[in-house]
């Protein structure tokens, strides 16, 4: 799948178990790692499901 970030500034691209954060403009990789579901928030930050019981919740800044 393929979802902007609510500014626009970044795209993330999720499947096959991965997702990776690019910048919109430049195609930049900015941050990567294993996912089976990828969300963000309103504000800029973001989630991914990685496993049926595990969630890792990530700040603006890919950390």
């Amino acid at each position: 799948s393929l979802k902007h970030n609510p500014n626009g500034r970044f795209v993330v691209v999720c499947g096959d178990g991965e997702y990776i954060i690019y910048t919109a403009l430049a195609w930049r990789n900015r941050s990567f790692g294993s996912a089976l579901e990828f969300v963000w928030s309103s504000e800029g930050e973001y989630a991914v499901r990685e496993s049926t019981s595990r969630i890792k919740i990530f700040n603006k800044n890919f950390q």
